[in-house]
């Protein structure tokens, strides 16, 4: 697969590129900001989506139980645990499913903990709904972040707090959690029966010398609290198609869940988002394992810039995900400046404190890009540095 292949995207519709203008006021940027890849998906998955177009009808159509036995497939053989496919439920995406979890599973007056900075829908989606989010901020220490387990249990012991929304791997961080945090968080949620929302979209996107670890998998009293999202969207660059699916171990749960998705008729997916998702599970690996060498040279390729070229400018290269989280804090520049600076260099990343306040000083660039593009981003931000 030639991962420097640049691939035009303006005037597709495409949020990354033409959505510039709303958010950036440009269209001239170099866009790092919205997750997904400017590369091609896996030929395995085309070939796929290009028979379903030949068949020429689009109408409705059904998840079949292949899809979810494929899912699970995929799961055993690449992290060694299984969930039961008939515990799996398709979905549109993973915000989507935790808003439906905080509209129709959490009571009013039940509190959530996060743990910024983090994906900003964690905290915007639970808001929406009037719960209250309880924040357990992550401890970074020279560009690398750790569980505050204390503040954890205190957050936990808290009658009214019964509900934890954990990002693993973690998203814009990059930390691969261990199995040794996961069991001290794990054992802390069950003492204190917290239930556990787990983010695992990014899984799939592990560098050497880490692993994922799904949270249910640490004991059978973890996965009877533990709802899990699940996406192929991320790991195949086919996050327009729709697809996700939830794995939730409780009938209770699995019923009330169905019930929102019933009342919100978002049952069904796309025509063509099962195609597409069974044909990554089933042949997509081959191509995978050549994207996370290229992402890994193109993290590898940041961190030197970074060091040689910018030292006031911090970068630790992360575990997972194709996101970088950059530390601006030695420029002295706020938050808004900083951004206005970037944006006025041609460069649009994600402004860190959309994250929550830890992220203030900080952006996230996405390095998921032909490594031509990537060089030419990184001479721009270091003409912003320069003319400081």
């Amino acid at each position: 697969m030639n991962f420097d292949q640049i691939i035009e995207r303006r005037g597709t519709n495409a949020l990354k590129w033409d959505g510039m203008k709303h958010f950036y006021a440009s269209t001239e940027a170099i866009p790092l900001w919205v997750a997904d890849m400017d590369f091609e998906t896996a030929p395995v998955i085309r070939k796929a989506l290009e028979r379903r177009v030949a068949h020429g009808i689009y109408g409705y159509v059904d998840v079949p139980e292949t899809f979810f036995q494929k899912a699970s497939d995929w799961g055993t053989r690449r992290y060694g645990h299984t969930f039961d496919p008939k515990e799996l439920i398709f979905t549109h995406g993973a915000v989507p499913s935790i808003a439906l979890i905080m509209k129709e599973m959490v009571a009013e007056g039940e509190k959530v903990i996060i743990q910024p900075p983090v994906y900003g829908p964690f905290s915007s989606v639970p808001t929406n709904y009037q719960r209250q989010l309880m924040e357990n901020p992550l401890i970074e220490v020279e560009g690398r972040y750790t569980i505050d387990f204390d503040g954890f249990e205190a957050l936990a012991k808290q009658p009214d707090v019964k509900w934890f929304i954990l990002c693993n791997p973690h998203n814009p961080v990059g930390r691969a959690w261990t199995r040794e945090e996961l069991t001290r968080l794990a054992s802390i949620c069950v003492a204190h029966n917290l239930h556990v929302i787990s983010d695992e979209i990014w899984r799939d996107l592990i560098y050497s010398g880490h692993q994922h670890i799904p949270f249910a998998s640490i004991s059978p009293e973890v996965a009877e609290l533990t709802i899990t999202m699940f996406s192929a969207t991320k790991t195949f660059n086919i996050a327009g198609l729709q697809a996700s699916y939830v794995h939730m171990s409780k009938n209770d749960d699995r019923e009330k869940f169905m019930t929102a998705l019933r009342r919100t008729d978002l049952t069904l997916p796309n025509a063509f988002a099962v195609d597409a998702v069974e044909a990554a599970f089933d042949g997509g690996e081959p191509w995978l394992i050549e994207l996370l060498d290229y992402l890994e040279g193109n993290m590898a390729l940041l961190e030197e810039w970074f060091k040689e070229k910018m030292p006031q400018v911090k970068f630790h290269k992360p575990e997972a995900t194709y996101l970088a989280w950059i530390d601006f804090r030695g420029l002295n520049l706020s938050q808004s400046e900083l951004m206005k600076r970037l944006i006025d260099a041609g460069i649009a990343l994600n402004d860190g404190s959309w994250f929550g306040k830890q992220g203030t000083g900080f952006a996230r660039l996405n390095v998921a890009c032909p490594r031509p593009i990537l060089v030419e981003a990184l001479k721009r931000i270091e003409n912003v540095v320069l003319l400081l």
